[in-house]
């Protein structure tokens, strides 16, 4: 995707409402531009999700309507099975 005139507009509203910073507030504008546009083109966007580990960019993007998925999370959970032998979603607590 080109970053148009459009998007930075919409960004520098972006980073003013959400207290973004100026790259983060252009990812914003730019998924929110990808959202509109499979909008326009299919009719839904089901399938469209940000992925992100900004977390102020996920919870600006979730006040937007976005779907998030934070990989901070995923990476957590990932280290907590490394380091303990457990399976996901397995509680230490439940031995």
């Amino acid at each position: 995707m080109d970053i148009t005139s459009r998007i930075l507009e919409a960004a520098i509203g972006n980073a003013r409402n959400h207290s973004l910073r100026a790259y983060d507030a252009v990812q914003l504008a730019s998924a929110i531009a990808v959202r509109t546009s499979l909008l326009v083109g299919q009719g839904n966007v089901i399938d469209f999700t940000l992925i992100s580990a900004d977390i102020a960019l996920n919870d600006a993007a979730r006040l937007e309507g976005l779907q998030v998925k934070e990989t901070i999370k995923m990476v957590s959970q990932q280290c907590h099975c490394l380091s303990t032998g457990l399976k996901p979603g397995v509680n230490e607590r439940d031995f």
